[in-house]
């Protein structure tokens, strides 16, 4: 005989010793604590008060003449330059085929198989192997793998438990989910089933690229690379999800995001733009420089054609 909620539905048995009573949950009241800002809802002091983000060490990343060769004769990237500093949201954007996800494999020491990399990379000026990179960054996958029948705090409970550094209590790990879950706009879907696509109904489309996000979180990277952030979800949620990228800026974090044709309204949230075309660099720098720029192209190009 199945347990049923006052609704009539069948109540899910927490696993993993997990229930909303470890959340910001008041047992006098029967809800969710007045007291508790809601991201979505605002705070009673007008702002966001409360402190998710521990002490971040700012990180400036610098990758400098960087050349990628799939054989001898065939460059992927050609002295590739860039960089990016703390509090930045870049977006990595170009043509399919432009270099863009080989740029983000070089930079983060993945997937390099038998390409031949030159060049220099470094952090706060001091030059990083795979092993340093991958002790203070995160790279948050395209198509990430969830378990579907957890619910989200399931889910990052079980990930707090087996990633988290190991001196951290339970009660701390499981206080950081919390942490995770208020930061990146997750309470109202906290104990809903992740779900499977065409067999179980879950989340939806960005709260699940939210809880990716979040997944990575929990070691509280200073560094995070995100590979396509906003594939295969309509404007809003690509909207909502850069948001979120947006807001973990603002905290002091670097982050690095590839992108496809985002809206403009997407696009504006980037604080630069890093543009490549055949694995060269187009453009690096800020929005607003970069329309100037490509302005100044414009009149060259009509000056060319039309008197000379």
């Amino acid at each position: 005989m199945s347990i049923r909620d006052k609704g009539g539905n069948p109540e899910r048995k927490p696993i993993l010793g997990i229930s909303k009573q470890n959340s910001y949950y008041s047992h006098s009241n029967g809800g969710f604590d007045d007291d508790v800002d809601d991201p979505e809802l605002g705070s009673k002091g007008g702002g966001l008060e409360k402190s998710v983000a521990e002490d971040l060490d700012p990180v400036t990343l610098t990758w400098k003449d960087v050349n990628v060769y799939a054989m001898p004769k065939k460059g992927c990237c050609n002295r590739v330059s860039g960089m990016i500093k703390p509090g930045k949201l870049m977006a990595v954007m170009g043509a399919s085929g432009a270099g863009k996800s080989t740029m983000l494999n070089v930079l983060t020491f993945r997937n390099r198989g038998s390409l031949i990399i030159q060049g220099d990379i470094r952090i706060n000026g001091v030059v990083v192997d795979k092993t340093k990179i991958a002790n203070i960054s995160a790279y948050v996958q395209q198509d990430d793998l969830f378990i579907g029948s957890l619910t989200v705090r399931e889910h990052l409970t079980f990930r707090a438990l087996l990633r988290m550094d190991k001196r951290k209590s339970r009660e701390q790990r499981l206080q950081k989910v919390e942490d995770v879950i208020y930061e990146l706009g997750l309470k109202k879907c906290a104990d809903t089933v992740i779900g499977i696509p065409g067999r179980l109904r879950g989340i939806s489309g960005g709260e699940m690229k939210r809880l990716s996000f979040a997944s990575d979180l929990l070691t509280n990277p200073p560094l995070m690379f995100c590979d396509e952030a906003t594939s295969g979800l309509d404007s809003f949620m690509a909207y909502s999800v850069i948001q979120s990228l947006k807001a973990l800026v603002q905290k002091g974090r670097t982050i690095i995001c590839t992108i496809h044709q985002p809206p403009s309204e997407v696009f504006e949230l980037f604080d630069e733009v890093f543009l490549l075309a055949e694995g060269r660099v187009a453009f690096s720098g800020p929005i607003p420089d970069a329309l100037e720029f490509f302005k100044r192209c414009v009149i060259i190009k009509f000056f060319y054609f039309f008197y000379i």
